[in-house]
């Protein structure tokens, strides 16, 4: 990483050195030393330095906003791994959406995947109308279902159980976010999908409707595919 790093450094002072100071390359140039940095574990303060620096020169030269809402997607992702952060990482989530309220479509993936960030660390944080709130906001704009939308489905469940322990409205959101998982054929995070709702089963006598959990999994699922066409 280290080495990275260096190489890193010699190919932004020979950007310099070819094209002049404040080159767009250089931008793109101090966001990879900063992902380096970040990557290495222990350069976390290094790394933002470098994130930035970036964005002030975007500021000063080009004002592209695409490259602002990367980059705060970016330090936001960075500060999610960072104990204690959670109010900074909030921070850039809410400049993300800001510019993407105002620069993209209602519907569009990259701004309610940013919405969905949101609503997690909402969630994690305990602000639990904050994080509904977000997720809805996911399943009314996104017009078809997806990874975005069977995600919000499983957050509502969990936020359910979590304000009112009734395992019935936490199960249909946590199916409804399982069917879809599972339609569109995405493997990452099914698991823990089904985690969640094998872990209400145990806890709340669904082993007298079916002993069978794959069985009862499979039959409640379809009953809401079929009660949703």
């Amino acid at each position: 990483m280290v080495k990275h790093v260096r190489r890193l450094k010699n190919l932004l002072k020979e950007e310099r050195k070819e094209f002049g100071a404040n080159q767009f390359i250089g931008m793109l140039n101090l966001q990879s030393m900063g992902m380096a940095c970040h990557c290495d574990g222990e350069e976390t303060a290094r790394s933002l330095d470098y994130m930035e620096e970036a964005i002030n020169l975007n500021h000063k030269l080009y004002q592209y906003v695409f490259f602002d809402i990367h980059m705060y997607n970016n330090i936001a992702d960075m500060y999610y791994f960072i104990p204690d952060s959670m109010e900074k990482e909030l921070e850039y989530l809410n400049r993300c959406i800001e510019l993407l309220d105002e620069w993209q479509s209602d519907w569009h993936y990259d701004r309610l995947q940013v919405y969905s960030k949101r609503g997690q660390s909402y969630c994690s944080m305990g602000e639990l109308e904050k994080s509904a709130e977000d997720f809805n906001l996911v399943i009314e704009q996104r017009n078809q279902e997806d990874d975005l939308v069977a995600m919000s489905y499983y957050y509502l469940g969990r936020i359910e159980l979590m304000e009112h322990h009734m395992p019935e409205p936490a199960l249909d959101y946590m199916l409804r976010g399982f069917g879809i998982w599972q339609r569109y054929n995405r493997p990452n995070g099914l698991q823990a999908m089904k985690t969640s709702i094998q872990n209400i089963y145990d806890c709340y006598g669904y082993e007298k409707e079916n002993p069978n959990f794959e069985s009862w999994l499979t039959e409640r699922v379809e009953a809401i595919q079929k009660n949703s066409n």
